[in-house]
């Protein structure tokens, strides 16, 4: 029973991740110099099957009009 609640909080925090990601880049849109997170999944362990979280910086350009 333990793994499952392990199983299930894994994949919680993993969307929660998400979630912050996303709410982080559209509060910073407008900010100057901001770069987009992006939040990466991958697999940790396949006999496991859980997860980890690994964070990408990704570029915006921005253009002046």
């Amino acid at each position: 029973m333990s793994s499952l609640i392990n199983n299930a909080m894994s994949g919680l925090n993993a969307a929660q991740a998400a979630l912050n990601t996303a709410s982080n880049n559209i509060s910073s849109y407008n900010v100057a110099g901001y770069t987009r997170q992006t939040t990466i999944m991958a697999q940790a362990n396949s006999n496991v099957g859980r997860w980890r979280l690994g964070w990408q910086w990704r570029l915006r350009f921005w253009c002046a009009a």
